[in-house]
């Protein structure tokens, strides 16, 4: 491992997701003010406030029932189980997440639920294509999202767009109601204003996305520190893009700006992020068996 390197990005991505974040609550706020001024401010700020407040979290177990997950008893994976409970551990979860089995060759894993009610699911084709120390990278990344809740992150970044859209439709109906006195001379809308209102719900989407990529390489850097071995991930996510590239050969054809809207970062650079941290390290460096 590369402590140095690894702090450092950590810190790096701190400091873009609060960025991220701050950049689209100014967003909320400045189309509030434009709309109604101080009052439409506080408006946005309010509904932001009760949004995150009232929010629902899910239980786990129905966002896995949504997701056609079926519950793993330790009886049927015990190796699998003991690998989970010591990462949470590591992780310093209270909880250990329950363990899910998606019946697709599909793959696929995902964390659902909190800290206090985490579960990860996994697909059977993850499961026979890659090796238990490739799992175990795996499993860090999916436990490392729950440990940063990143899905409450993500979820207020879904809330910022969704307050962003509707505020941006409420502002263009204005100007189309106000349209008649543009015309006559009467108003007048200046460029920007116009543009911001036109382009708010894109720019809120781009930061969204951004600050997914950036909890996943976020996500990757901590199982690193958990399993102690950033070549495992790295090379699960090798195997993972060359059967997808396998499987779906028009992969291969996609535009960037496909590559723009994905959630996820190009896996070249995360294996990249990954193979720095790769200093050996008898001490913190792990073989996983569960066969």
């Amino acid at each position: 491992m590369n402590p140095a390197y690894l702090k450092k990005n950590k810190i790096n991505i701190l400091v873009h997701t609060g960025l991220m974040l701050v950049s689209m609550a100014g967003i909320l706020g400045l189309l509030g003010w434009m709309i109604a001024g101080a009052a439409g401010f506080k408006t946005a700020l309010i509904l932001t406030v009760l949004g995150l407040v009232l929010t629902p979290n899910l239980p786990s177990y129905l966002i896995m029932r949504a997701a056609r997950a079926r519950p793993l008893h330790p009886q049927a994976g015990p190796a699998l189980y003991r690998l989970t409970r010591t990462l949470a551990q590591r992780a310093g979860l209270k909880q250990m997440p329950a363990l899910y089995v998606l019946p697709t060759a599909k793959l696929n894993a995902f964390a659902a639920g909190t800290p206090e009610d985490p579960a990860i699911g996994i697909s059977q084709g993850l499961l026979r294509l890659l090796d238990p120390d490739e799992v175990a990278g795996i499993l860090g990344h999916e436990i490392a999202h729950i440990r940063n809740n990143d899905m409450r992150v993500m979820a207020a970044s879904a809330l910022f767009g969704r307050l962003i859209y509707y505020l941006s439709l409420a502002g263009q109906f204005l100007m189309l109601v106000s349209l008649p006195m543009i015309l006559l001379g009467r108003l007048h809308l200046p460029l920007g204003p116009f543009l911001f209102l036109v382009f708010a719900p894109g720019l809120s989407l781009f930061l969204h996305l951004a600050l997914s990529r950036t909890r996943e390489y976020n996500a990757d850097l901590d199982s690193a520190a958990l399993t102690g071995n950033p070549r495992a991930l790295a090379s699960a996510l090798s195997r993972i893009e060359a059967y997808q590239k396998r499987v779906h050969p028009l992969r291969l054809f996609h535009s960037p700006s496909g590559q723009i809207m994905n959630t996820h970062p190009p896996t070249g650079q995360r294996i990249r992020r990954l193979m720095s941290l790769s200093v050996p390290d008898p001490e913190t460096d792990h073989s996983w068996n569960f066969v």
